[in-house]
């Protein structure tokens, strides 16, 4: 959802050619990565343990990784 969010705030930068709401994209952005590395990351290391540790090493944060192969 946040990356939705995130491509549509630049979707409308861009047809609007709104340099304001392009800011406002970004900083929707860096928000949205600050709060799930630093907020909502170790909330669900604490409930879930090594089982969330396993899932963070084979899904990428935000964007699919073509280069990254499960291994399991």
């Amino acid at each position: 959802m946040a990356l939705g969010g995130l491509l549509i705030l630049i979707g409308e930068a861009i047809f609007y050619f709104s340099p304001s709401l392009l800011a406002i994209g970004v900083l929707y952005g860096v928000i949205v990565y600050l709060n799930a590395m630093y907020v909502e990351e170790p909330e669900l290391r604490i409930r879930f343990g090594n089982a969330y540790e396993d899932y963070l090493k084979q899904v990428p944060r935000f964007l699919p990784n073509p280069f990254h192969w499960y291994k399991g």
